[in-house]
């Protein structure tokens, strides 16, 4: 199962691209596709805010539940809330900050969009989960020097593929609720596994 492709290549450069940070606040809507032993497709609403230290993502689970997450770098705490009525909470240990591109990842070219002239920038990554290596390739956007957004990322790991597009960027948070916390949480048990930003990120940019 495939998603439509999001560019057509047309024209490849060479020259070295200065890495880039992401803006500080956004949102976007992220589409998923993933290739392994049963291929599915889900979507997602991301809300990231560096400013005030809060990420959020949205989606109806697999089981047709509305579920919200928030990342809340006050609190140190990342809270599951679902269909608005039950909240679990673990621990956050890693802090929501601005996001740049990876230090490892390597310049790979640049190609053209065909219809209005938009430059992407393509870079790979190699890193390592366990014994086990991951492959990841990520599209970039610049806005202007030292600022871009991600387009497009396509993760593999062992025999398994994760494509990532991310379309409808809104570089503000129109709707601040998303990130409030219902009454449930206030007495909700917290869990004992450690949750690392990262689990969020490998969704955006932070490897």
């Amino acid at each position: 199962m495939r998603l439509p492709q999001l560019i057509a290549l047309v024209s490849i450069s060479f020259e070295y691209i200065q890495s880039c940070c992401f803006p500080s606040v956004f949102e976007v809507t992220k589409i998923n596709t993933i290739i392994a032993e049963e291929n599915s497709t889900n979507q997602e609403k991301i809300y990231f805010s560096a400013e005030i230290g809060k990420a959020a993502e949205v989606r109806t689970n697999e089981w047709g539940q509305t579920e919200r997450k928030i990342y809340d770098r006050a609190t140190k705490k990342r809270y599951v809330i679902t269909d608005e009525n039950v909240c679990d909470v673990t621990d956050l240990y890693e802090s929501i900050q601005k996001m740049c591109m990876p230090p490892s990842a390597v310049f790979i070219g640049s190609t053209v969009l065909d219809n209005n002239n938009l430059t992407v920038n393509n870079y790979y990554v190699n890193t390592s989960h366990g014994n086990s290596f991951i492959d990841i390739n990520l599209m970039t956007i610049p806005i202007k020097e030292g600022v871009c957004f991600e387009v497009k990322r396509v993760i593999k790991f062992q025999n398994d593929t994760l494509t990532s597009e991310y379309i409808n960027y809104t570089f503000e948070i129109t709707d601040m609720s998303v990130f409030q916390t219902p009454k449930q949480c206030n007495g909700a048990n917290n869990g004992s596994i450690l949750i690392t930003t990262s689990l969020l990120i490998i969704l955006l940019i932070h490897i």
